[in-house]
């Protein structure tokens, strides 16, 4: 896959500098190419036969897949998104070609592009398999980040996807979004495209995608992300807010408070402390605090599956203003 861009300096920690490629297509055009492209033609065979004036219909999710899985929030364009993006060779074999992340962080004004090809490279035997939710679960825990959608794409719909979109403007993409006529020009089939998005949240993207301007994209490396945390990355719910959390291990599963903490502090959360809970006999993952409703402590409910809420009691507990303790339900 290539896209067009410029390279552009952005500092390190360290004071020195890496460079990093930042999208700027020709033509005026912010995002194009196959990334974008795929999340929107994911829908597209559906639309030729459902109707999308149906609200119902527009924000059920498109889970080709048949996990038995589906998403447990519903997003509104206004939260950051991270969509995992899966190019493999066919729906037989499932075998990964090419991984990425895209997180769109309307709230700080930004999206990026994670390459997580070195994973593939590292394993000749990644398959996606039957079930791309488990799949993603799978890439979160070894990239650390949560992926709230999944995108799955063989080789036929990539080459459907090139022959239609290169060079096509944003003009083009959203009115294939707006009017179902315009997708039998593409002829996407299900048996290309597996994911969990909705039609609603693939508008929402391709709006908030357009509105951006090529300094506000960005595209990195897994290895990048892993040693600087790029700010772009930061969750808005988390960032900039100065809450204090503690992750804390319900269980007798070591490690675990460490993985979820690695997780949050890639997205910018200021973590006090990381320990055992009092018990290690949580069946469900609790979330202590003052105020358990606030768009933190709504992002925590739903990254990690949140059962059960209450106040602080502990002395730990009341000096921090979130108190994630971990049950056997976030196993990783």
């Amino acid at each position: 896959m290539s896209l067009k861009g410029k390279s552009v300096n952005r500092k390190r920690s360290s004071g020195s500098y890496r460079r990093i490629r930042q999208t700027s297509l020709s033509g005026g055009h912010r995002f194009g190419g196959i990334i974008a492209a795929a999340i929107l033609a994911a829908a597209a065979t559906v639309l030729l036969t459902a109707a999308v004036s149906s609200w119902q219909f527009f924000n059920k999710p498109l889970v080709f897949a048949q996990d038995g899985s589906s998403p447990q929030f519903f997003w509104n364009g206004s939260s950051s998104l991270r969509v995992l993006v899966v190019f493999i060779d066919d729906f037989e074999s499932t075998k990964v070609k090419e991984l990425y992340f895209l997180s769109v962080n309307p709230g700080l004004g930004n999206s990026s592009l994670v390459s997580l090809n070195s994973l593939t490279a590292g394993d000749s035997s990644l398959f996606v398999g039957q079930h791309s939710r488990s799949f993603a679960n799978q890439i979160r825990r070894r990239i650390s980040f949560p992926l709230e959608r999944y995108l799955v794409l063989d080789d036929s719909g990539k080459e459907t996807l090139l022959k239609y979109f290169n060079g096509a403007s944003w003009d083009k993409c959203f009115d294939l979004v707006k009017t179902p006529a315009l997708i039998k020009s593409v002829s996407l089939v299900p048996s290309q495209a597996k994911t969990d998005l909705s039609l609603s949240e693939i508008v929402s993207i391709f709006r908030f995608m357009n509105s951006l301007r090529s300094s506000e994209f960005f595209i990195y490396d897994l290895d990048y992300v892993r040693d600087y945390r790029p700010v772009s990355l930061y969750d808005q719910n988390l960032a900039g807010g100065g809450l204090r959390i503690n992750i804390l291990n319900g269980t007798p599963i070591p490690g675990l408070a460490s993985q979820a903490s690695r997780i949050l502090e890639n997205l910018g959360a200021n973590i006090m402390e990381v320990g055992n809970a009092e018990k290690s006999d949580y069946r469900e993952t609790v979330l202590v605090g003052e105020d358990t409703d606030s768009s933190a402590a709504s992002f925590l409910a739903s990254a990690f599956r949140v059962g059960q809420k209450r106040g602080p009691l502990s002395t730990l507990e009341k000096r921090a203003d979130l108190t994630l303790i971990l049950g056997l339900d976030n196993s990783f």
